[in-house]
């Protein structure tokens, strides 16, 4: 595959199995199908790299430049593999241009998760908001921020005992100390249990209730 000036030798399967521009391509009977080698106009070498690096199961550390190429690259070669590792990589050095790149090209699953970011992190990158436009600021604004939240083992105690292991804590990111959320019922036990927070809700599946741990 040849990108501008440099020469990539890639495996024709791997490039089917991760980009969906290339398995559209190899499977539209066009002449490229049967070429030896392939060029990509309009897209940076470098870029093109890095998603190699990343299809060979390697996690590059990229820098501002290279960030860029790279969302070019997964926003024209539809490569999820690559998208996913940039999502990994959002940090609180990279998110601002990451969002704005990711809505530019059009990267939406980037574009959320960079926006997500910021909002968990929200008093940490206030100064850096003023580069994003109206609309990004908003569409963070819609975001519900993720929380942290603290839980005990226990077993179910009762009621006329006050339980600090029942208390349910979460992360005040803003005023940075934890404060309570909720205290679980009485019934409700954590302990033997699975215990997930998913859309804001937490749940608790399964545990053991009372002295004879009945399930």
């Amino acid at each position: 595959v040849k990108v501008e000036d440099k020469l990539f030798t890639v495996e024709k399967n791997m490039l089917i199995e991760s980009s969906d521009y290339f398995r559209a391509l190899f499977e539209s009977g066009m002449r490229e199908c049967t070429q030896v080698e392939i060029q990509l106009q309009g897209l940076p070498a470098r870029g093109f790299s890095v998603m190699l690096n990343v299809l060979k199961e390697g996690q590059p550390v990229l820098d501002s430049d290279e960030i860029l190429d790279a969302i070019e690259c997964a926003a024209f070669l539809l490569v999820k593999p690559l998208t996913r590792h940039l999502i990994y990589i959002i940090s609180s050095d990279n998110c601002i241009l990451m969002l704005q790149a990711a809505d530019t090209y059009g990267v939406f699953d980037l574009m959320h998760a960079a926006a997500q970011f910021i909002r968990d992190v929200y008093t940490n990158v206030r100064e850096d908001l003023s580069f994003l436009s109206e609309d990004q600021l908003d569409y963070i604004e819609s975001l519900s921020p993720a929380t942290f939240v603290a839980m005990t083992t226990h077993s179910p105690s009762a009621g006329y005992v006050d339980d600090i292991s029942r208390t349910v804590c979460y992360l005040d990111e803003a005023e940075n100390h934890w404060a309570t959320l909720t205290s679980l019922p009485g019934k409700a036990s954590t302990c033997l249990a699975g215990i997930t927070v998913l859309d804001n809700n937490i749940y608790i599946v399964g545990g053991v209730d009372g002295l004879n741990k009945q399930i």
